[in-house]
């Protein structure tokens, strides 16, 4: 089964495949960081109708009986689910940004392949961009041969406004910065942890702060700066100055 985390990727697409739509099940976010947002909350779709079900009674425990309709034999659809239903308020405020989604897209992805080309221009490396025109564009990425360059650089960028950050300071974005995944604390009981359930002893994984040093390094030789649907054109071309005349400083 392949399970897609679109969470950070509302209305983004791969190649022309839509994000969350490629594999057996999808899940997003609308949290306060995310493309479209309600204050919190997610959704999963899925094309399977043995996995809706599932998930529909996982998301909202009386889900199952709603529906009069409903076979009430299906045991295995009566399992004690969560209550985590989203209110009508929140969709209406989801369905009122359905409609600028796209428009907030594009922009982002304009000024992505804007900045890009400055960077380029300057000299600078970008990070692989698989699928720029489907992508949501929310950052651009140039990688560098050590973290000492990158750190110049966007000190640099910084100190004329424009800001950024590395991948390796996003706190627990970064497995070696989640303390509790890596003591292998999973829950807040025994009984309920994964790393202690009998069932999973064959599949446990030991996790060491070096088993992606690779992965480690490009993050410490990375810096992303953001774009925004709200930047207005002046704004782009003084980031792209920026782009431009700290990869000159930190030369």
């Amino acid at each position: 089964m392949v399970l897609e985390d679109a969470c950070q990727a509302v209305g983004g697409g791969y190649r022309g495949k839509m994000l969350g739509a490629i594999g057996h099940a999808g899940a997003f976010s609308f949290n306060f960081f995310k493309n479209i947002t309600c204050g919190e909350g997610g959704a999963f779709v899925t094309r399977s109708k043995a996995v809706y079900d599932r998930g529909s009674v996982a998301v909202d425990c009386c889900s199952f009986y709603w529906d009069e309709k409903s076979d009430q034999t299906h045991e295995e659809l009566q399992f004690a689910g969560n209550n985590f239903r989203a209110s009508e308020f929140e969709g209406a405020i989801l369905n009122a940004q359905l409609s600028r989604l796209e428009p907030m897209l594009k922009k982002m992805r304009g000024q992505k392949k804007r900045l890009l080309a400055a960077g380029e221009k300057a000299g600078l490396t970008s990070i692989k961009n698989h699928s720029i025109d489907y992508e949501c564009g929310t950052h651009v990425g140039f990688l560098f041969d050590a973290e000492v360059a990158a750190r110049s650089f966007s000190d640099a960028l910084k100190s004329r406004g424009v800001g950024n950050f590395l991948p390796l300071d996003t706190g627990r974005h970064v497995y070696t910065r989640w303390e509790p995944i890596m003591r292998e604390q999973g829950a807040h009981h025994a009984a309920l942890d994964p790393f202690k359930i009998p069932a999973n002893r064959k599949c446990r994984v030991k996790y060491s702060h070096d088993m992606c040093a690779k992965s480690l390094d490009i993050l410490g030789r990375t810096v992303l700066v953001g774009t925004h649907p709200d930047n207005k054109a002046t704004r782009v071309t003084a980031m792209a100055r920026a782009i431009r005349d700290a990869a000159t400083q930190a030369a």
